[in-house]
């Protein structure tokens, strides 16, 4: 199509009148001559340029001057216009085109005789001739077209292609198939004498076999029947052969489903390609025997057995070209779920013959979790869903025992003598033990519908074990019980952030709480269904003046209490404890705000007073006013300093007890935590998500962490 004419020097868009008359020559120019061949477009060109030039000159004459410009247009390259003009009349540099030279361009543009220009100068009621008079010749003369970018040319049928047209209002598809097909039509005539059976038969257009003989050495042994191929491999990760060779052997000689699945580079979702996880999950692993079965020299399937032969992946193509690839997972409870994702074959699109929908695979890995969580919890397989946000979850009792906290330091690295066993205290337990009998109820919340799908893909972002100021710690034959509920489900620009708030019983008494923050990567919630919920979230300001405190007892949301003894006074410290609730309407806007609360100040005595209460609700805003008038009052009441400067646990005197080494397996750990996500234990479920491999726990990390604080900054007494 045709570009819009205005153009400032530095690339802005304009109209004609906010252009300088050095800006017009040189858009002129720009346009109609192909510096290429040194010639103008078209001679009219030539004249619309020079006559425009001429024009804006006699403008700057008197009537007694010379105009030493028509004298030179004939000796300059056209691409040296503007250096001439800008020579001879530096004011064009900078004057903007006057109402009458607009016209008069438009006028040249329009006259009789004139080419249509290959651009659009104004918009007018000639619009429509200005874009289209005369594109014919456009598509001929690529030259001509801006940037000589061809995307950019409109090409109208012409008189010899309208002889072929055999239907009116022919659907665009109906075109571009019948292009195709006289493509193929073609090289059918040109390639074959027209003769369909002697067009060669191959199962898909793409690279051939790749020898994988040199992959002999990485393998225990390989044998080959006519009804499948065993591959064994080597018990140690030094020996085993590269994961290109490795698939090239499994893939086999002959183009087929399996082949196409295990050498494509990616994987077609709809309009986007993703990299082939087949690939990463089917590289060589340890101790694995792979068998190919066959029919008539064809795979039928690929099986993955472990050195105890346990069945470990399963891939199979139906005669539609329908690919499942099976997991088998060993739960907590030993009992085996599996993970069925789906693929097409589709040999007709060569470059990226496996398709596959994110969708069906999110679907697919929420159901494998659910099921993985009952499984592992051993739950009734019928236990109600988590629809709701306000559903309270309430776990069975958790007895924490002896061998339970040798197991658990043992795996997290804490050796301390407090939690080896005393005969005068008892054996305590860590505080991480608050997380332990949590963990039931939110991984559940994660496996229910109302987290939706991307369970692979949670990140744990914050974790905050706390026991309340004066409770025993924690000791061997404490029976703990958990009321779970959510605090957050929010949309982020790395995706939706989801928090619980646990809090932790011993014989029907509060001793802690513990609050989890998780990260789903790359998937959002809708905005209807997020929210987010702050309990006695504190805050403390001072008012200076007897004005601040008018201005406070002016807001509608601040009300005293009938009862209330006390008046605020300048200079007096307030704490405010306020339990707001969020809705959202959009990511940042919010559809409903519900802040509630109490004001208190001290009284003589340091006795707190309930002086007032908060009681706001809103709807559709960006921000929470309470909470912005406070944040801006806020002060600081409190704050701990180490009396020694604090702690370096990097010093050279720390280094042998700062370190923390991570476990070959999270399988144990798993166990203790009762936390069962695939991606920490299952290696193929890590190489899905694109982890290469099993992921430590984040608690363990935390565990093992706090370990090395107690021995260094607590000195060995983290009570």
């Amino acid at each position: 199509m045709r570009p819009w004419f205005g153009q400032k020097i530095d690339g802005r868009v304009a109209d004609l009148g906010q252009m300088t008359y050095v800006e017009v020559i040189s858009r002129a120019v720009e346009l109609m001559y192909d510096k290429h061949q040194k010639r103008w477009v078209h001679k009219s060109y030539f004249r619309l340029v020079v006559d425009f030039i001429n024009r804006s000159e006699r403008q700057l004459c008197t009537p007694d001057q010379s105009a030493p410009l028509t004298a030179l247009l004939d000796k300059v390259e056209p691409v040296c216009y503007v250096d001439v003009v800008s020579e001879i009349y530096p004011e064009f540099k900078t004057r903007l085109l006057s109402s009458e030279d607009v016209q008069f361009f438009v006028y040249l543009c329009k006259r009789q005789g004139q080419k249509p220009p290959p651009f659009v100068p104004v918009l007018d009621a000639d619009f429509g001739d200005l874009l289209l008079k005369d594109t014919v010749f456009q598509p001929e003369y690529l030259e001509l077209a801006n940037g000589q970018n061809s995307q950019r040319i409109g090409v109208q049928q012409s008189h010899d292609a309208a002889q072929y047209l055999t239907r009116t209002d022919e659907p665009v598809k109906g075109i571009i198939d019948g292009v195709y097909q006289g493509h193929i039509a073609a090289l059918l005539r040109q390639l074959h004498s027209g003769d369909e059976a002697s067009v060669p038969v191959v199962e898909y257009i793409g690279a051939e076999f790749d020898s994988a003989n040199d992959i002999i050495s990485g393998l225990t042994s390989m044998n080959e029947t006519s009804t499948e191929r065993v591959f064994c491999l080597p018990n140690t990760a030094k020996q085993l052969p590269n994961i290109d060779s490795w698939l090239q052997a499994l893939a086999g000689p002959r183009k087929s489903w399996l082949r196409a699945l295990l050498t494509a580079p990616v994987i077609a979702q709809k309009s986007r390609f993703v990299d082939n996880y087949v690939r990463r999950m089917l590289r060589a692993r340890p101790g694995r025997v792979a068998t190919v079965h066959l029919a008539d020299n064809k795979p039928l399937s690929l099986d993955i057995v472990n050195s105890t032969g346990a069945l470990e992946l399963e891939l199979q193509c139906n005669d539609a070209g329908q690919i499942s690839m099976t997991v088998y997972h060993k739960t907590l409870s030993t009992a085996i779920t599996k993970c069925c994702l789906k693929l097409t074959y589709c040999p007709s699109n060569p470059l990226a013959p496996i398709h596959g929908s994110k969708n069906v695979d999110d679907n697919a890995v929420c159901q494998f979790y659910k099921d993985t969580w009952k499984a592992s919890c051993m739950v009734p397989l019928d236990l109600e869903d988590v629809v709701d946000d306000r559903t309270v979850l309430k776990s069975a009792d958790f007895v924490i025992t002896e061998d339970h906290i040798f197991q658990f330091n043992s795996n997290t690295g804490n050796f301390l003598r407090q939690y080896a066993g005393d005969s005068a205290k008892g054996l305590y337990a860590p505080i991480d033990y608050l997380g332990i009998p949590a963990m039931k109820n939110v991984l559940q919340i994660i496996a229910g519908t109302l987290s939706g799908v991307g369970q692979f893909s949670v990140v744990n972002v914050f974790s905050k074990m706390e026991l309340i100021k004066g409770i025993r710690p924690l000791c061997a034959g404490d029976n703990l019980s958990v009321t779970t509920v959510m605090r957050k489900a929010n949309n982020t620009s790395t995706g939706k952030r989801q928090a619980k708030l646990s809090t932790i019983e011993r014989n029907g008494q509060p001793i802690g709480t513990f609050e989890i923050d998780l990260l789903f990567r790359g998937y959002n919630i809708k905005p209807s269904k997020a929210f987010k919920r702050e309990y006695g979230k504190k805050t403390s300001i001072i008012l200076t003046s007897d004005i601040d405190i008018v201005v406070l007892e002016a807001k509608e949301w601040f009300i005293y209490r009938e009862d209330a003894a006390i008046q605020l006074q300048p200079n007096t410290p307030i704490e405010f404890c306020l339990d707001s609730e969020y809705r959202y309407k959009s990511d940042d806007i919010y559809s409903s705000i519900v802040t509630t609360g109490t004001v208190t100040v001290k009284a003589r005595g340091g006795r707190r007073v309930h002086i007032a209460d908060v009681d706001f609700q809103h709807t559709a805003a960006k921000h929470n006013p309470v909470v912005d008038y406070l944040s801006r009052h806020a002060v600081v009441i409190e704050t701990f300093m180490f009396e020694d400067g604090g702690y370096s646990l990097v010093d050279s005197a720390n280094a042998h007890m700062a370190q923390a080494i991570v476990p070959d397996s999270n399988w144990d750990y798993a166990c203790l935590a009762m936390d069962g996500n695939p991606v920490h234990t299952n290696p193929y479920i890590g190489d899905f998500v694109g982890n290469s491999g099993t992921v430590t726990h984040g608690l363990w990390t935390s565990a093992s962490t706090r370990s090395i604080v107690e021995r260094i900054v607590a000195c060995g007494h983290p009570e």
